[in-house]
């Protein structure tokens, strides 16, 4: 889908994108008027991802990449410059432009989007109208999942046949290509022929944010049948790092109470839906991620992990209650007996025992610290060996407030003395670094007056563009002395006035990296509130006079004492015609 230039520049001037980029777990630390973080595009451990609330802005001086807050979201969420733009004009209530063109890309992509919803209509009905589907609906019947769970989440099943579901949307008119592209179907590597990805399975839909099913999980029914779990491979919608399966289906819910509880599989959340808790999510046959974390606290304040008494799920707790120390969301492990899971304990103990188990849960930072010590001895080399382990973790938090209160906690839980614990968390606390900052050029304190003045300029055209029609007036791209500001100077003349905005600075990422980089750097310094044509002008007698000067001066060296006198005259001629276009006051 086409949206107009107009609609997407309402949608980058309404996106507030500090909350943007905050909602994804960044923690922001404001610096003057710009925010700074560690960024989340690669790995560092010195901020230099920057954030402009007042141009919309963010921009990393580490890997370079920047933009508005549609491009990050694109980046961060890993999706098309079109579903970011109307994601964020949902999240900012604007509502979407009528418009029916679309490329042939847009398209195409359409058409594996209806080709995953014609699966789920295909699978739901062979579960509950084929005679082929009995198997399956014994199945959930022996499981106890009543029909409703089964339309609420679009339960389907196919049975133990080759090309059932090709055979069914092929004649619907898709290709063999694009069942490929949409996970629903594998080549084969003998003849080529395309076959069923899932074959003999209860199918699970999986939904994104916006109820679009973009992949399937696949249980099997038979015990000799492996995997267990089959899940759509990863394509351009479906990435299961960032998908939370049941998050759709309880939208509502989880909004309302901004409470997730996270359990480990499909049949899982279904049964927490059906006695009453549809805040339950789960992963999609993968650990939890940093990911999954930044997803959920757009939406939730709290995170509750439900994890299965057993080894595995200790082991799964120990893997994913890192996540949570950065102290954005208050997370929680409520563990269940051993061997029972979610489904079990539902079905055999019921819904208010649940909610008494869950009232008994523990902080993600007390269990590490209790399952630390579970492993060594209680005396105090047991101890020091559990500080050892917990103090990398610890480490990993960028915020410094919440680091040190989670060292003042640990050595509470620990019963040694905080002295100790800073003594051995020495290495792991962070200390400012000389490069913390922005480069030196770009420091007003460590560079000549003309590149001060030529910066001020440029600054001042890309953050009140609508002096580029003065420059291109009144000052030549030669008057400039910096050479990559002359070569920004000369690539801002180039856009029509009005081609110079946010979405066309935007395109010179791709065109000239160098170039978009520098603008960028201009960007993230701000700029005053308010600047007058009048300002402007004497910005721009400022960089003259200093050039007349420097012509002056270069001249007078090789010039005798009268043709000195008559270029002194000439330069007061100059600076007067000076005056008049542009006066000091």
């Amino acid at each position: 889908m086409m949206y107009s230039r107009e609609f997407i520049q309402q949608v980058e001037q309404a996106a507030d994108i500090v909350s943007v980029v905050s909602e994804r777990g960044v923690a922001l630390r404001k610096t003057g008027s710009t925010y700074k973080a560690l960024c989340p595009f690669h790995s560092e451990k010195t901020a230099s991802f920057n954030v402009n609330p007042q141009r919309g802005f963010f921009h990393c001086f580490g890997c370079g990449i920047g933009g508005s807050a549609i491009k990050f979201v694109m980046e961060y969420d890993k999706l098309p410059f079109v579903e970011a733009l109307e994601e964020l004009a949902d999240r900012f209530s604007i509502p979407l432009e009528k418009t029916t063109s679309s490329s042939a890309k847009e398209q195409s992509e359409d058409r594996l989007l209806t080709a995953l919803e014609h699966a789920t209509e295909f699978y739901h009905l062979f579960l509950t109208q084929q005679s082929a589907g009995e198997t399956g609906r014994q199945y959930l019947q022996n499981r106890s999942i009543p029909l409703p769970t089964w339309e609420i989440f679009k339960i389907g099943f196919v049975p133990e046949q080759w090309q059932l579901l090709v055979e069914n949307l092929t004649s619907r008119g898709f290709s063999n290509s694009e069942l490929i592209q949409a996970g629903l179907a594998k080549s084969s590597p003998k003849s080529g022929r395309p076959y069923d990805t899932f074959r003999n399975r209860i199918i699970f839909p999986i939904r994104d944010i916006r109820g679009r099913c973009i992949a399937f999980g696949g249980r099997t029914i038979d015990a000799d049948q492996q995997p267990k779990y089959l899940n759509s491979p990863e394509t351009k919608y479906y990435h299961k790092s960032q998908i939370l399966y049941g998050f759709f289906e309880g939208r509502e819910a989880i909004k309302k109470k901004r409470k997730l509880i996270l359990v480990e599989g499909y049949l899982d959340v279904t049964r927490l839906h059906q006695f009453g808790f549809p805040e339950a999510v789960a992963t999609c046959g993968t650990s939890l991620t940093a990911d999954h974390v930044r997803f959920a606290q757009r939406y939730v304040d709290r995170v509750i992990l439900l994890l299965d008494g057993d080894q595995a799920g200790q082991a799964a707790a120990w893997r994913s209650c890192p996540l949570f120390l950065s102290g954005r969301l208050e997370a929680s492990v409520a563990t269940l007996p051993v061997g029972e899971d979610p489904d079990s304990f539902l079905l055999t103990h019921g819904g208010e025992k649940f909610s008494e188990l869950l009232q008994r849960d523990t902080p993600v930072f007390e269990y590490l610290v209790q399952q630390c010590l579970a492993k060594h001895s209680s005396n105090v080399q047991g101890r020091m060996k559990a500080i050892e382990e917990l103090l990398p973790m610890i480490g990993e938090i960028f915020d410094e407030t919440i680091k040190n209160m989670a060292i003042t906690h640990l050595a509470e839980l620990i019963h040694l003395p905080e002295a100790t614990i800073l003594e051995k968390a020495a290495k792991y606390l962070r200390k400012p670094h000389k490069h913390d900052t922005l480069e030196n050029f770009h420091s007003t304190d460590s560079v000549s007056i003309e590149i001060q003045e030529e910066k001020r300029l440029l600054q001042v055209l890309l953050h009140f563009r609508r002096f580029i029609t003065l420059a291109r007036e009144f000052l030549d791209v030669n008057e400039f002395q910096t050479p990559h500001f002359r070569q920004l100077y000369k690539q801002f003349l180039q856009f029509s006035d009005q081609e110079f905005h946010t979405k066309a600075i935007e395109e010179l990422e791709h065109q000239i990296p160098d170039l978009y980089s520098e603008i960028m750097k201009l960007y993230m310094e701000g700029m005053p509130p308010e600047y007058s044509e009048a300002d402007f002008k004497r910005l721009i007698r400022q960089i003259k006079e200093r050039i007349l000067k420097w012509q002056r001066d270069e001249k007078l060296a090789s010039l005798s004492d009268e043709e000195k006198l008559h270029a002194n005259i000439e330069f007061r001629k100059k600076k007067q015609a000076l005056d008049k276009i542009y006066p000091h006051r």
